[in-house]
């Protein structure tokens, strides 16, 4: 049966690298006219999300990308209001909607499944209550972020649906997308492209972890490693060389990115080290999550009581001189504020439906130099921002919503111990962004294709959907 699958799979190659080819043609369209490339990107993501199949992703995977991501072009994202603001990524979102709630009638989801259906549509009522209001007074793009936050649970669901043509695709999708990461991380370092998303690095060094356990060509091989060396480039070089080009200056405290991005190598290298390994304890995986969970509120604890202290000693800086001072600095000066300003505003009514023009207010866009109205406040973490921006009701089931993907994610790998495939290409790099974007930022809840929710959104459901499949299919592994 294992033979069977995997040579159906090959049998149908073609039509996914037509797709490919398809997908990189729109792509070099999109260099020319954004406006001209803009009606095949959605007709051809509305195809691949009807198709579910993991194939398509390379593909999907560029129809995602734009002109305004390549930096040589001084190009601006395009979207087009038609009452609601319309994009490739919009598009994407709202057909993974529909074809959940078709999925409901037609009986492909699971009742485990199923039962978080009803407190998520639930949430409607809370979001409705917040959009309109903002909607009527004009505050133009604001309205729509609880529309599109709800919507987002809709990719975990077609990520189960993906999962089961996971064992037939895989190698096609693992030898695609390693070049295509390769290629897009060489850009990245040598500042020619960018994107808001903390998963290319770690995508790419996990795919080439993976690739050497996979029935892969050299020529894979030798790229998967090219593209590592090119996302540690980007990890822990990039912001020196940034600042060096800028300002003729930068010292050694400036190697290194973001804490969030280190954190993230750091937690998915132990990951892929662990999985690695010849015996892998089944209760240790399932165990994982919640000593993450310990790992993170100590952190956050801590962070908060000395940004909240008052004595001379917890007073930090921002004139670092090192490696460390920079470290305490950004957790401590700029995490714990930032915080502990997210917990009060949870704590501030209203409670459970919020005003979302109480969340604006003026101030100056470095990116555009202009003053210009902005959110009120980003908490850093993606619990804080869930409660402090959507209220108790929608925000909360959010949180529960995460947190039921996350610990079903690790207890469905816990049964597929052997297929180290998938330890390394899906779990490693989704639970080190879970972890460390859960921590540090706001965007574990994302349903962005080519960004965070890719890996956040979309392979925990792969990961629940291929368990699911077997255990259907006697396949064993």
């Amino acid at each position: 049966m294992i033979y069977s699958a995997q040579s159906r799979g090959m049998g149908i190659g073609g039509s996914a690298n037509r797709f490919l080819l398809i997908s990189l043609l729109v792509l070099l369209l999109n260099f020319v006219s954004q406006i001209a490339a803009f009606p095949f990107q959605c007709a051809l993501i509305i195809y691949a999300v009807a198709k579910a199949d993991i194939k398509l992703f390379p593909g999907m995977f560029l129809l995602m990308l734009d002109k305004s991501n390549f930096t040589f072009f001084s190009a601006q994202v395009i979207k087009f209001q038609i009452g609601f603001a319309i994009s490739p990524q919009n598009v994407f979102l709202l057909i993974c909607f529909m074809v959940c709630i078709l999925g409901i009638f037609r009986n492909w989801y699971s009742k485990s499944s199923l039962i978080w259906f009803v407190p998520w549509l639930s949430c409607l009522i809370p979001v409705l209550a917040m959009a309109l209001p903002a909607q009527q007074k004009g505050l133009a793009m604001l309205w729509q972020a609880p529309i599109v936050t709800f919507l987002t649970p809709s990719l975990y669901f077609w990520g189960i649906r993906v999962g089961k043509t996971w064992d037939m695709g895989r190698t096609f999708f693992m030898s695609r997308m390693i070049f295509i990461l390769a290629i897009l991380n060489g850009l990245e370092l040598l500042g020619l492209f960018h994107i808001f998303t903390f998963a290319e690095n770690i995508m790419m060094i996990s795919l080439c972890v993976a690739c050497f356990l996979a029935p892969l060509g050299n020529a894979c091989k030798i790229t998967g490693v090219v593209g590592s060396i090119f996302a540690f480039g980007c990890v822990f070089f990039s912001r020196y060389m940034s600042l060096l080009e800028k300002t003729g200056y930068s010292s050694a405290s400036e190697i290194g990115s973001t804490f969030t991005r280190l954190m993230i190598i750091l937690f998915g290298g132990l990951l892929l080290a662990y999985f690695l390994r010849r015996k892998i304890e089944r209760g240790i995986v399932r165990v994982l999550p919640y000593i993450a969970l310990v790992f993170c509120f100590i952190i956050m604890t801590y962070a908060i009581r000395r940004a909240s202290s008052n004595r001379q000693s917890d007073v930090v800086n921002n004139d670092y001189q090192s490696f460390l001072e920079r470290f305490e600095y950004k957790l401590v000066g700029d995490r714990g504020s930032i915080w502990s300003e997210g917990l009060r505003e949870t704590l501030t009514p209203p409670y459970f439906i919020k005003d979302l023009e109480s969340q604006m207010v003026m101030g100056y866009n470095y990116s555009t130099g202009k003053i210009e109205m902005m959110i009120k406040l980003l908490p850093h973490n993606q619990v804080l921002t869930l409660l402090a921006r959507s209220g108790w009701w929608f925000g909360l089931v959010m949180v529960l919503f995460l947190w039921w993907t996350h610990i079903r994610a690790f207890n469905c790998a816990s049964n597929m111990l052997n297929d180290k495939i998938i330890l390394c290409t899906l779990l490693s790099p989704y639970a080190a962004i879970f972890i460390t974007v859960g921590l540090t930022g706001q965007s574990v809840l994302s349903h962005l294709f080519c960004s965070n929710g890719l890996v956040t959104m979309i392979y925990p459901g792969i990961i629940y959907g291929v368990w699911e499949n077997r255990l259907r299919q006697y396949i064993p592994r």
